[in-house]
C-alpha cells in the first residue's frame, strides 16, 4: 500500500515533466535553467509533501491530515524564492496585494459567480457526505493548505513555465501561455488518482475532467488575470469552506 500511495505523488509530476520536455523538443527549444528549476522544484516539493507520511521523524502533529507535508512544502517554496529570486520575481509569482489594472472587478464577479455555482450545486446534487470529522473541518477552514498549493503551483511553477514559453495568447482578458495549460493539467492529475481495496491504484476520469476545467482553469485564470495569488487563494479556500458549511448545516 505504501508504494501505491507514493505513486499518487510521483505520477502527476512525471507526466507533466515528460510532456514539458516533449514540447521543448518539438519546438526545438533548449532546456534552460527554468526547465531545470521547474523539474527540481516540482519533484522535491512533491517529495516533501509525502515525506511525513513515510517517515515518522517528520511527523509531529497527531492528525490524519498532512499538515506536516504542507508546512514542508511552504518552507521549501520560501527557500526557492530566496535561492532563485532572479527567475522567481515575487511580483510575478503573485506575492502582492496589488492587482493588475482593471482586473479587480472581473475577478470579483467571477469569484462570486463561481462560489454561487458551487453552493447551488452542493445543495442541489446532495452528493456530499452526511457528516465530516473535526480534523477535516479544521483542514477545510484553514487557509494554509490552499495558500501553500497556490504559491507552489500557480505561483512558482507557473512563473517558471511562463519564463520558458512566454504568454502569447489572451484568454478572457488574461495573458496566458503553454504554462497555463500545463499547470491546469498538473492540478487535475494530482486530484485524479486514488487507492481502492488498500492496494489498487485508480485513475478517475470524472475527477480529472471536473478539476481540469472547473477548479484548475478557474484558479489559474484568476492568477493570470490579476497577476496576484489573492483571488486564486480566496476562491480555492472559499470552495472548500462552502462545501464544509453545506455538510455541517444542510
Amino acid at each position: 500500500m505504501e508504494n501505491q500511495e507514493l505513486l499518487i505523488y510521483i505520477i502527476p509530476p512525471l507526466i507533466v515533466i515528460i510532456i514539458l520536455k516533449g514540447i521543448l523538443i518539438y519546438k526545438r527549444l533548449k532546456s534552460d535553467k527554468n526547465f531545470i528549476y521547474f523539474t527540481f522544484i516540482l519533484l522535491i516539493g512533491n517529495t516533501l509533501l509525502v515525506l511525513p507520511q513515510k517517515n515518522i521523524y517528520f511527523t509531529f502533529i497527531k492528525s490524519s491530515w498532512n499538515w506536516e507535508g504542507k508546512f514542508l512544502m511552504l518552507f521549501f517554496s520560501i527557500i526557492c524564492l530566496i535561492l532563485f529570486k532572479k527567475n522567481l520575481n515575487k511580483d510575478k509569482v503573485g506575492l502582492t496585494f496589488r492587482q493588475k489594472n482593471k482586473s479587480i472587478k472581473p475577478a470579483l464577479m467571477f469569484t462570486l459567480i463561481y462560489l454561487s455555482i458551487i453552493t447551488i450545486g452542493a445543495i442541489a446534487t446532495k452528493s456530499l457526505p452526511n457528516s465530516i470529522s473535526s480534523e477535516e473541518i479544521l483542514w477545510n477552514t484553514s487557509i494554509l493548505p490552499d495558500f501553500t498549493e497556490e504559491l507552489f503551483e500557480r505561483g512558482i511553477l507557473l512563473v517558471l513555465l511562463n519564463n520558458i514559453f512566454g504568454k502569447k495568447w489572451t484568454f478572457f482578458g488574461a495573458k496566458i501561455g503553454i504554462g497555463f495549460f500545463l499547470i491546469c493539467l498538473l492540478f487535475a492529475l494530482e486530484h485524479s488518482f486514488s487507492i481502492h481495496n488498500s492496494s489498487q491504484l485508480f485513475f478517475k476520469p470524472l475527477n480529472f475532467t471536473r478539476t481540469l476545467f472547473m477548479s484548475g482553469m478557474a484558479f489559474t485564470w484568476l492568477k493570470e488575470r490579476t497577476e496576484s495569488l489573492v483571488f486564486p487563494t480566496i476562491l480555492h479556500f472559499g470552495s472548500e469552506m462552502i462545501l464544509t458549511i453545506v455538510i455541517l448545516f444542510l
